[in-house]
């Protein structure tokens, strides 16, 4: 018996006499009693199981299902590393949760990867333990609770909220990123206003990286609610009973039962270490030019990226020049996306694969419509040098929909999820927008496909990551400042969530691009027009510019393009999107996503961020075409003459 994908229970006998009428059934949580079933349960699918209000399960997100990839042996919501080192902040959270307040909120904040989702799942998971005793006693105050991350979808009916009013065990509603989901809160604490005795208890845990004002601000508004403790997270926690290495060395030894555990299940694996290592130690340059090491090494995350490449390569320091931890880790999560495609027997180039992958991870997908626009965003960028980029078809779109959707699937009501966390995520941006020229964020940041909400996500993602990751930001920088009608207002928005000083720090180098494109738009103006007047004239038209050459591109203009259009061109209507022109091979049709054509791509010019540079490149060579012996003679004659007179004036020659 289910509840959509939750097990209610299991049909044990059909009584004669009821004509299929009537059968009996045996409640889960008399399973759940039965520790050897769950040992079954656990062993089979790799997670152990736990009872949950059906009656929730539109509101919680799902825990994520096992998958041999370094995204969910790295999620804290795996649990695959044992809990250690923040005992002291856990038993603040429980005595908090055991206060007789009805309902109330508290916060856990600190910078990505300290743990604090890690917390919430330990506090959750101990919350909800099975106590059988406990259970046959109903005013038992360690009657087990609910409790799950609320998830975070956009149109999400606030009116929902009050069914955690209305349960008959007490609940933890977890968010995260809260600093970005204040409308939430708001709603959430909102529908709790009326909540009294003898209502169950309900407690609002918030995991923010920073509370900013808005924090005091639901304090002002929400006072009854909102009366716990601010818990601050440190790395030092971390190594109150362990050394780094000593934590480094369990997580090892966690991953590795893991994978070995992934492995009896009969969970798809084909990653080779070997061959890893080949192609790393291969690419071992280009990698170290965008893979910097990871930010806060002594951040639970940081030692969990180190341990888990260590263990995929059998050891990284075995190699000649070892390789970045997230350079492993990507190569052993495209490798998972690989073998997805593979079972799907499709034929997908892998650099349109880590563009999906990567766009899906930024812009997300609330609704099938939006999964449209993240395959076009990708596909645009894929064929970004093609001057008339090959239509996308709608049987193309649906396969690459499926796909994305088994490789992430939605842990919420969305329509599929992402790449995670989010040092692995920046790491996979980094590393497209580096080889891309800087390209990828531009395409990203003003494709069309996107709505605003998907926009504004984007934002959200690189916001987080700018602290970190210094040439991201930079790059993210100067789109913004390229297309300050389209991404300006939303970039300040979503700096509100940083921390004081990493916010100033943004905004500075948000304002430092808008200056040196200015200050390069003025230059390149004056140096068209200089390039005009240093231009030969025919003897017969002086007014008028001869003919270009084969081969000679026109002068540029000092004029930017205009920006996109930040409407969605994909909100409504059939899946096939309409792309510029429509010249198509025999092949386009079929529900593969290669290369549509084998000839040369025509290159065109990008608009945005790096027009300046482009319109420069493209003035140096014509200057360099139609100049060089004029700026010879110019030169050359002049010194040729004072080394002359130089010889005949100085003395003794």
């Amino acid at each position: 018996m289910f509840c959509q994908d939750l097990l209610l229970g299991v049909i044990t006998d059909e009584p004669a006499g009821w004509n299929s009428g009537r059968l009996e059934a045996l409640p889960v949580r008399r399973l759940l009693d039965d520790r050897g079933f769950c040992d079954l349960v656990e062993q089979a699918s790799q997670a152990r199981p736990r009872l949950e209000a059906a009656d929730l399960a539109r509101l919680f997100d799902c825990p994520p299902q096992p998958a041999a990839a370094a995204s969910y042996l790295l999620s804290p919501r795996s649990e695959i590393v044992d809990f250690t080192g923040l005992d002291a902040e856990l038993t603040t959270l429980l005595d908090w949760c055991a206060s007789g307040r009805t309902v109330d909120s508290a916060v856990v904040q600190g910078p990505g990867g300290i743990g604090k989702t890690r917390l919430a799942v330990e506090l959750a998971r101990r919350l909800s333990e099975r106590r059988p005793d406990a259970e046959h006693l109903p005013q038992n105050p360690d009657i087990p609770w609910c409790a799950g991350f609320l998830s975070d979808v956009p149109e999400q009916r606030s009116e929902a909220y009050a069914d955690f009013c209305h349960l008959v065990r007490p609940v933890l509603i977890i968010i995260d990123y809260a600093e970005s989901r204040t409308q939430q809160v708001e709603q959430v604490l909102n529908a709790l206003a009326a909540h009294r005795p003898p209502g169950r208890p309900v407690r609002l845990l918030l995991l923010a990286r920073s509370t900013r004002e808005w924090w005091e601000r639901l304090r002002i508004r929400h006072a009854a609610a909102t009366r716990g403790e601010i818990i601050q997270l440190v790395p030092e926690a971390l190594y109150r009973q362990l050394t780094r290495a000593q934590v480094q060395e369990v997580a090892a030894l966690a991953f590795n039962r893991q994978i070995a555990a992934l492995h009896r299940a009969g969970v798809p694996d084909d990653w080779n270490p070997d061959e890893a290592a080949e192609r790393l130690e291969e690419d071992g340059e280009i990698d170290q030019e965008w893979l910097s090491e990871l930010p806060y090494p002594d951040h639970p995350l940081t030692v969990h990226m180190d341990a888990l490449a260590d263990v995929l390569l059998h050891s990284r320091q075995a190699l000649d020049e070892k390789p970045a931890a997230t350079a492993v880790l990507l190569e052993h999560e495209m490798k998972y996306c690989q073998r997805g495609v593979d079972a799907e027997r499709l034929d997908v180039d892998p650099d349109l694969l880590r563009a999906l992958v990567a766009v899906q991870s930024m812009a997300g997908a609330a609704h099938k419509d939006d999964a449209k626009g993240v395959i076009t965003a990708a596909w645009l960028f894929y064929y970004r040098e093609f001057e008339v980029p090959p239509p996308l078809p709608p049987d193309t779109i649906l396969t690459l929909r499926r796909l994305l959707r088994d490789l992430y699937p939605a842990l919420d009501e969305g329509y599929f999820g992402g790449l995670g966390p989010d040092a692995l995520n920046a790491a996979l941006i980094d590393e497209l927008n580096t080889s891309s020229g800087e390209e990828f964020l531009e395409q990203v940041l003003t494709s069309p496909a996107l709505t605003g909400s998907q926009r504004r996500r984007c934002l959200t993602i690189l916001t987080r990551a700018a602290p970190t990751q210094d040439l991201l930001a930079d790059s993210a920088a100067g789109v913004i400042a390229s297309h300050p009608g389209m991404l300006k207002e939303t970039a300040a928005v979503v700096a509100e969530q940083l921390p004081a000083a990493e916010r100033e720090v943004w905004l500075a180098t948000i304002e430092n691009a808008e200056v040196e494109l200015r200050e390069d738009s003025a230059l390149l103006g004056d140096l068209v027009q200089v390039a005009g007047e240093l231009k030969p004239q025919p003897a017969d038209s002086p007014g008028e510019p001869p003919p270009h050459e084969d081969g000679e591109a026109p002068l540029p203009s000092a004029v930017l393009p205009s920006e996109p259009t930040a409407t969605a061109s994909h909100a409504s209507g059939p899946d096939d999107m309409t792309l510029p022109a429509s010249v198509v091979s025999s092949h386009h049709g079929r529900a593969t996503a290669r290369r549509l054509t084998n000839e040369p791509p025509v290159p065109r010019a990008s608009g945005g961020g790096r027009v300046v540079r482009r319109q420069w490149e493209v003035l140096h060579d014509y200057l360099e075409a139609h100049e060089l012996q004029k700026y010879f003679l110019i030169t050359a004659v002049p010194i040729a003459l004072m080394t002359c007179a130089l010889l005949v004036w100085w003395p003794g020659t």
